[in-house]
């Protein structure tokens, strides 16, 4: 099982010029405020983009995920919210030539809805050994639905802020290279962030950017987790800076998430 099976990610259609696929979402809620979350878009963005910018690679060549970045309209949440049992569907293209990364876009919709943007930069490079390229999306009827399960990632109340998010080492939340999937830290980077705003005064605020960036490989294990910290808590909006920790005690992954009430 893949990262995407996990989620229930669904190709519909696969080509360098068009990739279509769909997740489940409604059901997916914040371990920590148990709102509707948004992050896991980020799952089902990377990979629709990311494979539109694997079809472009070089004989020989790999693809990762360098930059990821997500715009939600203002009704998102509640678009979701009223009508958890649809998918989301997005549909990626590619945005012009390819020289040592490449950058494609998608659109997220809901039903009738356009919810949301993403771009997604991929860097190509060799690898040392031969990687496989299964998706292996088949879900199994067992599968969890609850995020935190999904995720593999513990909550772990803290006695002043927001809980500490510990992401678990599991084998199906690795991509081929071994480390956490760039969809799935995302997501915990997202729901960092929010549950930060959530017990430092912004309830009310819900994601509507998110601008990640892959630094090094995010390796799970004792003491890799999320983190948030507060840029700016105003009346209208709030913006945080979240870490992916990995167990190597490196920062791996970073991400400004800007959220509006």
């Amino acid at each position: 099982m893949t990262p995407w099976g996990r989620f229930g990610v669904a190709l519909h259609t696969d080509s360098a010029e068009l990739v279509v696929a769909a997740m489940p979402l409604g059901h997916l809620r914040n371990p920590v405020t148990d709102a509707v979350a948004l992050g896991p878009l980020a799952v089902l963005a990377d990979f629709a983009a990311g494979l539109v910018n694997y079809h472009r690679r070089s004989t020989g060549e790999w693809t990762v995920t360098g930059e990821l970045n997500l715009e939600f309209t203002p009704d998102a949440h509640a678009v979701v919210a009223g009508n958890p049992d649809i998918p989301a569907i997005a549909t990626a293209v590619p945005i012009g030539g390819r020289a040592a990364t490449s950058l494609s876009e998608c659109r997220i919709t809901y039903g009738d809805n356009v919810i949301g943007t993403a771009t997604v930069r991929s860097v190509h490079f060799t690898p040392d050994g031969e990687l496989s390229h299964d998706l292996d999306l088949h879900s199994r009827d067992e599968e969890p639905r609850d995020l935190a399960t999904i995720m593999s990632l513990s909550v772990i109340a803290a006695a002043d802020g927001p809980p500490l998010l510990r992401q678990d080492p599991h084998p199906e939340i690795n991509n081929p290279l071994g480390v956490v999937h760039g969809g799935v830290a995302a997501t915990g980077l997202e729901l960092a962030s929010s549950a930060l705003l959530h017990t430092t005064g912004g309830a009310n605020l819900r994601t509507a950017t998110m601008q990640v960036t892959y630094r090094y490989p995010f390796l799970a294990g004792a003491e890799s987790h999320y983190t948030a910290r507060p840029v700016r808590l105003g009346r209208s909006s709030g913006s945080t800076d979240s870490t992916a920790i990995g167990a190597d005690a490196r920062p791996a992954i970073t991400a400004r998430i800007t959220a509006y009430r």
